[in-house]
């Protein structure tokens, strides 16, 4: 078998050697020809992939096309006769999904023709002719629909869940979270999340009562990349994502709390006819904020709260009118 060595160049390609190197035309033989890239935007996500033409001139109408390609940054024409794969089929070179590896850097295919019975020539291309700048890295990571569960009471637990869209970069979910008070988290500067879409639980303790907490989610994937942030908090509504129960208006109640009144005031004129009011001070203490306090007027040492009546508005005694059986009593 012989064979004849030919390099072309236009004007414009006399400086262009990654375009195509080692470029055989084989008399006889198998061989390869025209090895080009599939155009495509040249970021992470999409799928490197070339076409080529394959000749075999032993068996031109009846061919088994065999030939090996090999992707990788550098010296691949060196490497691709031991560690090349063989195409699917003749013409096509599998495709490459460019990952947050790939990021600012030139990549290059090499294909070796070959078929059952020889070994032809190999051609090498790179991606400088996409683009002079490297991979690109595309959209960054996401996370989407947010959400909350649990019971706002102290010892429960609340619960969050997310879905994570790598974007077409590196598929390994490395988000971070936080809990906390509103307003309060960082979860830039949170844990890792050990299962994707996962939010590891928060139970709630004795310095969460009386607050609205809030879980954030950053996205992150496993090159490192960041994306964006969300954050859901206690009192937010069921279409925001959250479908906490319980509590008051978002912030954990302790059951076992109990309430306190103080400062009560007494203000009236002390004659018979003219009316007394009261005025207190309500205190949840970490428990339910309905005030459903009791009260009764009467002789001092001899009125029973417990046996009163509910008050109607919170911090406001009913009036006790003074009447003839009062007099000279406190």
């Amino acid at each position: 078998m012989s064979s004849l060595v030919v390099q072309a160049f236009m004007p414009s390609q006399a400086h262009a050697d990654h375009v195509v190197r080692n470029v055989k035309v084989q008399k006889e033989g198998v061989s390869v020809a025209q090895l080009e890239w599939v155009k495509i935007p040249l970021e992470v996500g999409q799928t490197l992939s070339a076409v080529y033409q394959f000749t075999d001139q032993t068996h031109l109408n009846n061919f088994i096309d065999q030939s090996r390609y090999l992707y990788g940054y550098s010296g691949t024409a060196g490497q691709v006769a031991s560690e090349g794969l063989m195409v699917e089929k003749s013409g096509q070179v599998p495709g490459r999904l460019l990952t947050e590896a790939d990021v600012g850097k030139t990549l290059e295919l090499s294909v070796q023709a070959r078929s059952p019975e020889m070994v032809g020539n190999t051609l090498t291309i790179d991606t400088r002719t996409l683009s002079e700048n490297g991979v690109t890295g595309g959209a960054p990571p996401e996370v989407m629909n947010l959400k909350m569960k649990g019971h706002l009471e102290l010892g429960q637990e609340l619960s969050a869940t997310y879905q994570f869209n790598a974007n077409g970069g590196n598929a390994t979910d490395q988000s971070t979270f936080a809990w906390g008070e509103k307003g309060q988290t960082t979860p830039e500067l949170g844990a890792t999340v050990s299962t994707s879409g996962q939010v590891p639980a928060h139970k709630i303790d004795a310095a969460d009562a009386g607050k609205v907490l809030e879980v954030g989610v950053q996205a992150k994937n496993g090159a490192g990349r960041t994306g964006n942030t969300l954050k859901l908090a206690t009192d937010m509504s069921v279409g925001d994502g959250n479908e906490t129960e319980g509590g008051d208006n978002g912030k954990p109640i302790d059951t076992n709390a109990k309430p306190v009144v103080k400062a009560l005031k007494v203000k009236g004129p002390l004659e018979v006819g003219k009316d007394l009011t009261g005025a207190y001070q309500f205190d949840a203490n970490g428990g339910n904020s309905t005030d459903k306090s009791t009260f009764a007027w009467g002789e001092k040492g001899k009125t029973d709260a417990a046996k009163g009546e509910v008050i109607a508005q919170s911090g406001v005694v009913p009036a006790h009118t003074i009447v003839a059986a009062d007099a000279g009593k406190v």
